[in-house]
């Protein structure tokens, strides 16, 4: 019989409620965002599991739960074994710092199609820096480690930002379907880094990293594009949108 643990430290509770609770509250993520589940969904949630017990084990069971379904919802980064462990470790040791759009005190303004578009210049010119460097032979850092949360660089949130392009008539669903092969084999050696299974060819098209790979290779060619013409994006997307047209397109990605 399930006892009500909602309030128990997480390493108080027995294995196999360990194991329970955390894979419902991993199954429910993946069906707030897509309602597809990975393939090796168990493997995820047993790394997971050893990773709180080990540096989190007293996080209550509750905060846990809330951590993971708020930073499901805050934002679109790739679900993975990483991004739990993140929202479960912010939420832990920095539980005032987390702020969300239903907080009576959250008085943070809205994102504006301004600032999108100067982060696209910013990605851009991070971009031109390290692709020079690597023409001239100089080792490039291409990941930065935000606590405990590896991130690509130059950094930015691929399915919002090619969805932002989409809008705008710079990019199309093809552009990304074509960066298939190139975001299974980028996702694969992450995965293979960090001692996690492979991605298969035949689970690529429902794997949201890697639907996310492909999106952000699609933006990254975009920005090389405008490099490449010495044009700024800022240059050709010059905002056109009314701001309840951009406020309703990130509402709803």
């Amino acid at each position: 019989m399930e006892t009500n643990s909602n309030n128990i430290p997480y390493n108080q509770l027995p294995g196999f409620e360990q194991t329970n609770r955390l894979n419902q509250m991993v199954r429910q993520a993946y069906f707030r965002r897509s309602r597809q589940l990975p393939a090796n969904i168990a493997e995820m949630v047993e790394c997971l599991k050893g990773d709180i017990l080990k540096h989190l084990g007293g996080i209550p069971t509750d905060k846990l739960d809330l951590a993971i379904t708020t930073a499901t919802l805050d934002n679109d980064q790739p679900l993975s074994v990483a991004f739990f462990f993140a929202a479960a470790k912010k939420a832990w040791y920095q539980p005032k710092t987390n702020a969300h759009q239903w907080d009576d005190q959250d008085d943070r303004r809205p994102d504006f199609e301004g600032d999108t578009i100067a982060l696209l210049d910013t990605c851009a010119s991070m971009l031109a820096e390290m692709d020079a460097h690597e023409k001239e032979g100089v080792k490039v850092a291409k990941h930065a480690n935000v606590a405990g949360v590896v991130i690509p660089l130059p950094a930015f949130n691929p399915r919002r930002e090619f969805d932002y392009l989409k809008m705008r008539g710079q990019v199309t669903p093809e552009t990304a379907a074509a960066k298939l092969p190139q975001a299974i084999e980028d996702v694969n050696l992450v995965r293979i880094a960090e001692n996690h299974n492979r991605v298969k060819r035949d689970e690529a098209l429902q794997d949201p990293e890697v639907q996310a790979m492909c999106r952000r290779l699609a933006v990254l060619d975009w920005l090389r594009s405008c490099n490449t013409r010495g044009v700024a994006p800022s240059a050709i997307l010059a905002p056109l949108a009314n701001e309840a047209q951009y406020a309703e397109l990130r509402r709803t990605v």
